[in-house]
Protein backbone atom coordinates (compact mmCIF):
# COMPACT_ATOMS: atom_id res chain seq x y z
CA UNK A 1 0.00 0.00 0.00
CA UNK A 2 0.93 3.48 -0.19
CA UNK A 3 3.64 4.59 2.66
CA UNK A 4 3.06 8.02 4.05
CA UNK A 5 6.08 10.08 4.94
CA UNK A 6 5.95 13.44 7.79
CA UNK A 7 8.75 15.56 7.52
CA UNK A 8 8.66 18.48 10.12
CA UNK A 9 10.60 21.53 10.13
CA UNK A 10 11.20 24.00 12.54
CA UNK A 11 12.97 26.67 13.00
CA UNK A 12 12.90 28.92 16.26
CA UNK A 13 12.71 32.33 15.97
CA UNK A 14 13.16 32.63 12.22
CA UNK A 15 10.69 35.39 12.09
CA UNK A 16 12.37 37.20 14.58
CA UNK A 17 14.96 36.40 11.94
CA UNK A 18 13.73 37.88 8.79
CA UNK A 19 11.19 40.52 10.28
CA UNK A 20 13.47 42.83 12.27
CA UNK A 21 15.14 45.84 10.10
CA UNK A 22 16.70 48.69 12.19
CA UNK A 23 18.52 51.63 11.60
CA UNK A 24 20.38 52.82 14.89
CA UNK A 25 23.18 54.96 15.78
CA UNK A 26 25.62 55.00 18.75
CA UNK A 27 27.82 57.50 20.06
CA UNK A 28 30.99 55.79 21.14
CA UNK A 29 30.67 55.81 24.62
CA UNK A 30 27.77 53.07 24.72
CA UNK A 31 29.52 49.73 25.20
CA UNK A 32 28.88 46.35 23.44
CA UNK A 33 26.71 45.10 25.49
CA UNK A 34 24.61 47.79 25.12
CA UNK A 35 24.72 47.82 21.55
CA UNK A 36 23.93 44.00 21.22
CA UNK A 37 21.04 44.07 23.71
CA UNK A 38 19.47 47.42 21.85
CA UNK A 39 19.52 45.84 18.36
CA UNK A 40 18.07 42.78 19.46
CA UNK A 41 15.28 44.16 21.23
CA UNK A 42 14.34 45.40 17.89
CA UNK A 43 13.80 41.50 16.52
CA UNK A 44 9.57 40.85 16.97
CA UNK A 45 8.93 37.91 19.43
CA UNK A 46 11.70 38.31 21.34
CA UNK A 47 10.72 38.46 24.97
CA UNK A 48 13.98 38.75 26.47
CA UNK A 49 17.94 39.71 25.55
CA UNK A 50 20.65 38.02 27.66
CA UNK A 51 24.06 39.04 26.86
CA UNK A 52 26.98 36.95 28.91
CA UNK A 53 29.12 39.50 31.36
CA UNK A 54 31.87 37.39 30.11
CA UNK A 55 31.85 38.78 26.60
CA UNK A 56 34.93 41.30 26.58
CA UNK A 57 34.55 43.29 23.70
CA UNK A 58 35.74 46.76 24.03
CA UNK A 59 34.79 49.63 21.77
CA UNK A 60 36.37 52.77 20.53
CA UNK A 61 34.10 54.67 18.28
CA UNK A 62 30.49 55.50 17.40
CA UNK A 63 28.77 53.37 14.83
CA UNK A 64 25.56 53.06 12.93
CA UNK A 65 23.91 49.94 12.09
CA UNK A 66 21.71 49.25 9.04
CA UNK A 67 20.40 45.78 8.05
CA UNK A 68 18.73 43.12 9.68
CA UNK A 69 18.87 42.80 13.28
CA UNK A 70 19.97 38.86 12.83
CA UNK A 71 22.79 40.08 10.17
CA UNK A 72 24.08 42.30 12.16
CA UNK A 73 24.21 40.83 15.61
CA UNK A 74 26.02 37.70 13.89
CA UNK A 75 28.40 39.73 12.55
CA UNK A 76 29.13 41.35 15.93
CA UNK A 77 29.04 37.85 17.44
CA UNK A 78 31.97 36.68 15.18
CA UNK A 79 33.83 40.06 16.36
CA UNK A 80 33.48 39.34 20.22
CA UNK A 81 34.48 35.64 19.44
CA UNK A 82 30.64 34.44 20.58
CA UNK A 83 27.52 32.40 20.02
CA UNK A 84 24.04 33.85 19.82
CA UNK A 85 21.03 32.21 19.67
CA UNK A 86 17.48 32.41 19.80
CA UNK A 87 15.54 29.58 22.60
CA UNK A 88 11.63 30.04 23.26
CA UNK A 89 11.50 33.58 22.62
CA UNK A 90 14.91 34.63 24.29
CA UNK A 91 17.82 35.62 22.83
CA UNK A 92 21.53 34.81 23.79
CA UNK A 93 24.80 35.53 22.96
CA UNK A 94 27.79 33.84 25.37
CA UNK A 95 31.42 33.42 24.24
CA UNK A 96 32.19 30.70 22.09
CA UNK A 97 31.38 27.23 23.40
CA UNK A 98 29.81 28.11 26.06
CA UNK A 99 26.40 26.72 27.51
CA UNK A 100 23.61 28.42 27.67
CA UNK A 101 22.73 29.86 31.27
CA UNK A 102 19.26 28.16 32.26
CA UNK A 103 18.89 25.72 29.61
CA UNK A 104 19.38 22.00 31.19
CA UNK A 105 17.56 19.20 30.73
CA UNK A 106 17.44 15.77 32.67
CA UNK A 107 20.41 13.97 30.98
CA UNK A 108 23.54 15.39 31.04
CA UNK A 109 25.84 12.35 31.49
CA UNK A 110 26.23 10.25 28.26
CA UNK A 111 27.72 6.99 28.99
CA UNK A 112 27.13 3.46 27.76
CA UNK A 113 24.29 3.39 30.53
CA UNK A 114 22.48 6.14 29.18
CA UNK A 115 22.56 4.62 25.72
CA UNK A 116 26.18 5.50 23.59
CA UNK A 117 25.90 3.56 20.64
CA UNK A 118 29.43 4.05 19.55
CA UNK A 119 32.69 5.41 19.90
CA UNK A 120 32.73 9.39 19.98
CA UNK A 121 34.51 10.79 17.25
CA UNK A 122 36.69 13.81 18.16
CA UNK A 123 37.87 15.85 15.25
CA UNK A 124 40.04 18.95 16.25
CA UNK A 125 38.03 20.82 18.54
CA UNK A 126 34.29 18.67 17.98
CA UNK A 127 32.89 15.94 19.29
CA UNK A 128 30.17 13.82 17.46
CA UNK A 129 28.42 10.46 18.50
CA UNK A 130 25.23 8.41 18.26
CA UNK A 131 23.14 7.36 20.98
CA UNK A 132 19.47 5.48 21.06
CA UNK A 133 17.05 8.33 20.64
CA UNK A 134 17.11 10.23 23.60
CA UNK A 135 14.16 13.42 22.84
CA UNK A 136 15.00 15.04 26.39
CA UNK A 137 18.48 16.73 25.01
CA UNK A 138 18.58 20.35 24.44
CA UNK A 139 20.44 22.49 22.34
CA UNK A 140 22.83 24.78 24.35
CA UNK A 141 23.37 22.50 27.82
CA UNK A 142 26.15 21.28 29.14
CA UNK A 143 26.96 17.53 28.74
CA UNK A 144 29.59 15.19 30.24
CA UNK A 145 30.58 12.98 28.61
CA UNK A 146 32.24 9.16 29.90
CA UNK A 147 33.12 7.00 27.51
CA UNK A 148 35.61 4.40 27.58
CA UNK A 149 37.95 6.20 25.62
CA UNK A 150 39.24 8.42 28.20
CA UNK A 151 40.61 11.39 25.66
CA UNK A 152 37.00 12.36 24.75
CA UNK A 153 35.97 12.52 28.88
CA UNK A 154 34.86 15.78 29.96
CA UNK A 155 32.70 18.67 30.08
CA UNK A 156 30.97 20.02 26.60
CA UNK A 157 28.40 22.46 25.21
CA UNK A 158 26.15 20.72 23.15
CA UNK A 159 25.84 22.67 20.21
CA UNK A 160 23.26 20.60 17.79
CA UNK A 161 21.48 17.03 17.13
CA UNK A 162 19.58 15.21 15.13
CA UNK A 163 17.08 12.13 15.62
CA UNK A 164 16.68 9.48 13.05
CA UNK A 165 14.38 6.67 12.56
CA UNK A 166 11.17 4.86 12.06
CA UNK A 167 8.44 4.83 14.70
CA UNK A 168 6.21 1.99 13.81
CA UNK A 169 4.45 -1.04 14.71
CA UNK A 170 5.12 -2.75 11.34
CA UNK A 171 8.61 -2.06 10.66
CA UNK A 172 11.56 -2.61 12.44
CA UNK A 173 13.70 -0.01 12.76
CA UNK A 174 16.02 1.72 15.35
CA UNK A 175 16.00 5.34 16.22
CA UNK A 176 18.80 7.41 17.02
CA UNK A 177 19.73 10.72 18.24
CA UNK A 178 23.01 12.23 16.58
CA UNK A 179 24.88 14.77 18.60
CA UNK A 180 27.67 17.19 18.12
CA UNK A 181 29.27 18.82 20.93
CA UNK A 182 31.95 21.63 21.43
CA UNK A 183 34.29 21.85 24.26
CA UNK A 184 34.46 25.17 26.45
CA UNK A 185 36.18 27.54 26.38
CA UNK A 186 36.39 27.05 22.31
CA UNK A 187 39.82 27.80 20.80
CA UNK A 188 39.21 31.34 19.13
CA UNK A 189 40.21 32.13 15.98
CA UNK A 190 41.50 35.42 15.14
CA UNK A 191 38.90 38.48 14.72
CA UNK A 192 38.75 39.89 11.51
CA UNK A 193 40.31 43.24 10.55
CA UNK A 194 38.01 44.00 7.60
CA UNK A 195 34.57 42.85 8.64
CA UNK A 196 32.46 46.06 7.61
CA UNK A 197 30.16 45.47 10.77
CA UNK A 198 33.15 45.38 13.07
CA UNK A 199 32.13 48.19 15.73
CA UNK A 200 35.59 49.22 15.65
CA UNK A 201 35.90 50.32 12.37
Amino acid sequence: GPTWTTKIEAWDGGFSKIGSQVNLSFSKDVPFFNRVQNIASYMPGIKSVYVSPDLKSPVTRGRTYIGYAWDILQDMANYAQADMAIDLGNFYMVPRGASIPGIASSLNIINSQSGLLNTPLRQKFQCTFDMIFEPRLICGQVISMQSIETENNGLYTLRGLKHTGTISGAVDSGCVTSCILWPYPYPNAPASKTNPLNPNL
